[in-house]
């Protein structure tokens, strides 16, 4: 784990640090000395901490893993959007003892994501500014889109239509 491309930390059900692979270290530009014996918390924006610590409380014996994103900053300031995986560990009697991370820089991912969405949304902005009914169809001839004067016309909502014949 310790060269994983991944940012892997494990950490007390309290959020102490025991653990950070090199991956993390550079990440947040601390050395493994300086890490160990912190609390998690200070690399998690204040308006995530809450979400963050649901997500650890969340966690039993029987559903230990969360899969979740939010933003980090990154040491240069820098904020990434971050996928992390949680992993508690559990003693006989149920407590937690511990809690693996996971961390997998996905920015570009969700970047993405992001401008498909606006571009979606732009496009949709010019079809219904058209006084006519425009359409998209797909290969099975399901309707894949359609505007806001198609759906006046047809008399159906647009969840209606899509998808349909």
């Amino acid at each position: 784990v310790e060269y994983s491309p991944g940012l892997i930390s494990r950490f007390l059900p309290d959020g102490t640090i025991t653990f950070a692979n090199q991956g993390y270290c550079e990440f947040y530009g601390k050395t493994p000395e300086e890490l160990v014996g912190t609390n998690m918390q200070y690399s998690i924006p204040e308006q995530d901490r809450e979400f963050v610590n649901s997500i650890i409380t969340s966690l039993t014996k029987e559903s230990p893993i969360q899969i979740f994103s939010h933003k980090t900053k990154r040491y240069d300031g820098k904020f990434h959007w971050m996928r992390y995986t949680f992993h508690a560990f559990f003693d006989d009697q149920g407590q937690m003892t511990s809690c693996q991370s996971f961390g997998q820089d996905v920015t570009e991912l969700v970047e993405a994501e992001q401008a498909v969405r606006r571009e979606k949304h732009r496009a949709q902005k010019y079809l219904d500014i058209a006084d006519v009914i425009l359409l998209a169809i797909d290969t099975k001839q399901q309707v894949t889109l359609i505007n806001r004067k198609g759906c006046e016309i047809l008399g159906y909502a647009e969840n209606e239509i899509i998808g349909k014949n």
